[in-house]
């Protein structure tokens, strides 16, 4: 397998991806191992669900500052399975758990939340939970790993879900915005 013009091949599974490099911001890549320590609880309840962006904790906001260039980034961090102080509470077949997030999911929360676009939001969606009005093909949930004991269909959705955020990136189909709820908290 040898890399096109563009970019770099990438096997998934036996399917060769071809993927234009995204130029990334080292700062915002450095930033995103900060995220790791973040206590968060996800909870699926039907209610407003929790984001990392939704207070202006210092780590985030750094990334979030670099705007446009960390998208890349972040992106590139979708498939990073290191557990973070980050929970999501499973209930299953009547038992509740709290299983550990990837420091991936963490980085897919903050790409939804600070990024724009038709390709990856449905119009008028006013729907609520974990992956509300997000793409089906640019989200994974928060405990894919933990619903997956072999890990193969966790690993290659998530691979799936980092390809389509990188062509859109690359596309241009996403844009950078603030997150309208720090507005009022920075002045």
């Amino acid at each position: 397998m040898s890399p096109d013009a563009n970019g770099a091949d990438l096997a998934l599974f036996g399917t060769v991806v071809s993927c234009a490099p995204l130029r990334h911001d080292g700062a915002a890549a450095r930033s995103i191992q900060d995220l790791a320590t973040i206590d968060i609880e996800y909870v699926e309840d039907g209610a407003s669900d929790a984001t990392i962006t939704e207070n202006t904790d210092p780590r985030v906001k750094t990334i979030v500052d670099r705007a446009e260039g960390a998208l890349p980034s972040l992106a590139e961090c979708l498939t990073d399975r290191r557990d973070t102080s980050a929970t999501v509470v499973v209930t299953r077949s009547g038992t509740t758990r709290r299983v550990p997030v990837p420091l991936g999911y963490l980085c897919l929360d903050i790409l939804t939340a600070i990024t724009e676009g038709a390709e990856v939001y449905p119009p008028d969606c006013h729907d609520d939970g974990l992956g509300a009005c997000v793409g089906e093909e640019y989200f994974f949930r928060p405990d894919v790993y933990a619903t997956d004991p072999s890990g193969s269909a966790a690993i290659r959705k998530v691979k799936a879900v980092q390809t389509k955020w990188r062509e859109a990136i690359q596309a241009g189909k996403v844009k950078f915005r603030y997150p309208s709820w720090w507005t009022h908290a920075n002045q």
